[in-house]
């Protein structure tokens, strides 16, 4: 325990992590509307991707939260649940469960370098995203103006300590799903590499994988709220903030087995697409960011619309209302389900 402390204030004290929100700052400097880039990266949570340092320090010192209700004690016995299924696969098949956690084969120096990678990498998504949203003057949400908005928006004052422990604990799969996809889009040779790029296997695939992965997970997301047992064990948590706004830290605030079902039911939409048009390291690439940008666009406080397309306010509108908009872009499969409710201020 002491040398984790030593190593997280040294890593802090350098500032190889940046923490510009911590959890004592009031919320109305975490809630303020950015008026510039500067105000912009400010509006960020602390949580969004921390160095190893961070989780190190934190797990040691808050260790695993205990629960106060009924949903967070199922919520964390089908974590346990899960884990302890991870160390029996281990133990009957130790070489498939190391392939699972670790396609590329890599040490574990190498793994842990990656992993530094991955936290910068979406953190400086992130801020680009919102810098780019911010310069572009997209107006905030209507709804959150008004009186039950703002109301709402209260209630998000502080992340509780099941929040850090699911941000910490995601961090991990994160990894091990972005290790697979770049293993699947490097390795597949059905995958083509820049000089085999056409229009048909680059921009027809890239808006057909955005289109197939919004709708895979539409129908996922569906099944998840039309099972009680499972929308309490799994998906509730993510519910708990009906007016979503910290970016990144919304998006990765849910229970570790969504994450996973995720990343499970991401992987057939990417052989769908190859299949029917092809697929190039490009068009994987960019449908992969295209979805991460719709997520932080979705979990911000602005309302960016893409006439017949996309609208922010529709997941907010999921949040407030859930058995409604269950896909993240396109919504043409809410549609089809008939689950389909537009964003309305007034409410």
């Amino acid at each position: 325990k002491a040398t984790v402390s030593v190593l997280y204030w040294l890593l802090y004290r350098k500032n190889m992590c940046h923490t510009s929100v911590s959890k004592e700052v009031p919320t109305t400097t975490l809630y303020a509307k950015p008026q510039t880039v500067k105000d912009a990266e400010e509006h960020q949570d602390a949580d969004t991707a921390p160095c190893l340092g961070v989780y190190l320090s934190e797990w040691v010192r808050d260790g695993i939260p205990e629960p106060s209700n009924y949903e967070e004690l199922l919520q964390l016995w089908a974590l346990w649940m899960f884990i302890v299924g991870c160390l029996v696969w281990w133990a009957v098949d130790p070489h498939g469960a190391m392939w699972y956690a670790n396609p590329w084969g890599l040490d574990f120096w190498a793994w842990l370098g990656w992993f530094e990678i991955k936290q910068w990498a979406l953190r400086t998504v992130e801020k680009t995203s919102r810098r780019l949203i911010i310069r572009q003057g997209f107006p905030i949400l209507g709804f959150r103006e008004t009186e039950t908005g703002r109301a709402l928006r209260k209630q998000m004052e502080r992340l509780q300590t099941y929040d850090y422990f699911y941000l910490r604990v995601n961090a991990i799969p994160d990894m091990v799903y972005l290790s697979h996809l770049t293993y699947y889009i490097f390795t597949s040779p059905g995958v083509v590499g820049l000089n085999q790029c056409t229009f048909m296997n680059t921009i027809v695939s890239w808006a057909v994988l955005v289109v197939v992965l919004d709708s895979t997970y539409a129908l996922m997301h569906y099944l998840m709220h039309f099972n009680k047992t499972v929308y309490v064990a799994i998906h509730r948590h993510h519910h708990r903030f009906q007016v979503p706004e910290r970016n990144f830290v919304d998006v990765r605030n849910y229970h570790p087995l969504e994450l996973i079902l995720s990343s499970a039911v991401n992987f057939p939409s990417f052989f769908i697409s190859e299949w029917l048009v092809g697929a190039s390291h490009i068009s994987c690439l960019m449908a992969f960011l295209t979805i991460l940008f719709v997520n932080i666009s979705n979990h911000s406080e602005f309302e960016i619309t893409i006439p017949y397309i996309f609208h922010s306010g529709n997941h907010e509108t999921h949040h407030r209302h859930p058995r409604s908009n269950m896909g993240l872009c396109t919504f043409y499969a809410d549609r089809l389900l008939g689950t389909y409710k537009p964003y309305v201020t007034n409410e």
